[in-house]
């Protein structure tokens, strides 16, 4: 019969070969580039010139970064010098800190409760704030800060002297020679202090420097002391050199309120709050008042001058220079301090309207009409009140400005004290934060003390020996594999029993197993004590 289908040929089936897997090539990848032929001209594929090996990937590779990125939370210091130089790039000129603050560990990390009744506190509670304590380390970083390889000389009795300018730009615009400040370390006492230097400066009057000494009986909150002036040629040239308190991390009223930038690097204006002015008046005011006691004048009130050094904390700065600078000029006190006004409103004014143009500019209607857009009259009162002067034989009286905004010092005044109670809260919470370091302190006094009062086994007999073993509990406990157990919860919690005296009681155990003691964490530490007292004691002759 005829059929649709096809025959199988069994003469085919009988000559084909049996399947065997061993037969089999591998494939192995071969290098191949795309030029190379992959076929040949009958259309079958060539297993031995093909070059393409992707596990080499040259050409990728070539395009992937070869520097390590860096790990801000590396211990080791052998591998500093390669960690950071990703971070801090290829700048050579400053060599950055071995390792950056780890404020950023305190963050309080959620999910945080606030179903908790009035006797409950989170952990947080019971510690100093997280941006507290960040701007507490910055400024101790800022102030432990040093240049390695520093070209900088040693001045008289100063070192380690770091730049502090943000730019490199001369300028002679307030004092009328180029002006540098650093931060140095004072050999005498190991403090920190500002360096502010003169350049090119030549002293004509031994008298001009001597009335330095006339700013140190000025003491406000308001005005950065002075220290010394002196003059020197370490820097190649004849430079003045005045010395005032170091303020870490401030900021001049320019870095502050007129280097504000869009998305673009544009400067844009920035409208500064007027309860942010009052209070600057307010604390300006409370400066001008002590100068002017003091039988002085400021003279110096730029913007580039008065320096922030903290949030809503502002502070003279330079107040003498111009009174050396000036010595030959011999103009009367009077007619400086009644100069300090116009150049206070010249201030005020300038960072209202944000325009530094203010301090040099002589017809002022046109900054002042632009109060009226974001400000009170009575704000602009007390501007134009500063910027006229007084008619002769009249003159202004610092105590004038501060009876008209009375009500202004009293806001100030109460903030001030608001601010107060919160620190002195603050602190309140670190007051017995060495308890542990007092109870280690002890510790370690006692605990395989070499000899006491003549006898050697002292801290092995009595007592001192049960703390011994539980120095052995807290901190030399191993686990099944013969590891340490770093677990500081558990170090912490065992020395704040101890320190509390808890009636807990652990089981103490020898290096050598023979001796076991059950104790109450209450007499270990009366052990404690008693030990500590008999250390005390004068020994017997």
């Amino acid at each position: 019969m005829a059929s649709g289908t096809a025959t199988p040929n069994s003469q085919l089936d009988s000559q084909s070969a049996t399947f065997n897997p061993a037969q089999i090539r591998e494939f192995t990848p071969q290098n191949y580039e795309i030029s190379d032929a992959g076929l040949s001209n009958d259309g079958t594929g060539s297993e031995a010139h093909g070059t393409y090996d992707p596990f080499q990937m040259t050409s990728v590779g070539q395009t992937l970064p070869t520097n390590t990125p860096y790990n801000p939370y590396i211990d080791e210091s052998a591998t500093l010098t390669s960690n950071g130089a990703a971070y801090y790039g290829a700048s050579t000129a400053f060599i950055s800190p071995g390792q950056p603050l780890q404020y950023h560990l305190y963050a309080p990390i959620g999910p945080h409760r606030e179903d908790l009744l009035a006797y409950q506190r989170h952990a947080h509670d019971f510690f100093m704030p997280d941006a507290l304590r960040e701007d507490l380390q910055k400024k101790a970083e800022a102030t432990f800060q040093v240049m390695p390889n520093s070209q900088l000389p040693t001045l008289d009795s100063y070192h380690s002297l770091v730049a502090l300018d943000t730019s490199h730009r001369k300028s002679a615009t307030v004092f009328g020679y180029p002006s540098w400040v650093y931060k140095a370390t004072s050999l005498k006492n190991g403090f920190m202090y500002t360096l502010r230097r003169l350049e090119g400066y030549r002293l004509t009057n031994e008298r001009a420097i001597r009335s330095v000494k006339d700013w140190r009986r000025v003491n406000c909150g308001g005005v950065v002391s002075v220290v010394d002036a002196f003059t020197t040629r370490a820097f190649g040239d004849s430079s003045l050199i005045f010395v005032t308190n170091y303020h870490p991390l401030s900021k001049t009223l320019v870095e502050h309120h007129f280097t504000s930038t869009n998305r673009f690097g544009n400067r844009v204006a920035q409208t500064v709050p007027e309860p942010v002015l009052w209070n600057y008046i307010v604390q300006l005011a409370s400066a001008v008042k002590s100068v002017h006691a003091a039988n002085l004048a400021v003279r110096c009130m730029d913007p580039s001058k008065v320096i922030l050094t903290d949030k809503g904390r502002i502070r003279l700065n330079a107040c003498s220079v111009l009174d050396v600078v000036q010595f030959d000029a011999q103009r009367p006190l009077a007619e400086l301090q009644q100069e300090d006004f116009i150049h206070f409103g010249k201030l005020i004014l300038s960072v209202a309207v944000n325009n530094l143009s203010v301090m040099t500019s002589h017809n002022l209607m046109g900054f002042v009409e632009q109060l009226n857009r974001n400000y009170t009259p009575e704000f602009r009162d007390t501007v134009v009140w500063l910027l006229t002067p007084a008619q002769a034989p009249a003159t202004k009286n610092i105590t004038e400005l501060l009876s008209g905004i009375s009500n202004h010092v009293i806001d100030a005044f109460d903030s001030s004290l608001h601010a107060n109670d919160t620190l002195y809260s603050e602190i309140s919470r670190e007051v017995e934060n060495g308890r542990l370091a007092r109870l280690l302190m002890k510790l370690g006094t006692i605990n395989e003390r070499p000899e006491h009062d003549n006898d050697p086994n002292w801290s092995e007999t009595g007592d001192r020996y049960a703390l011994k073993l539980f120095r052995d509990y807290v901190f030399h406990q191993v686990n099944a594999e013969g590891k340490p157990v770093l677990d500081m919860g558990h170090m912490v919690g065992c020395l704040n029993k101890l320190d509390a005296g808890s009636q807990e009681k652990i089981i103490l155990t020898s290096r050598n197993e023979q001796n076991v003691f059950v104790i109450t964490y209450n007499e270990l530490k009366k052990q404690v004590n008693a030990a500590w007292a008999e250390l005390q004691k004068p020994s017997r002759r």
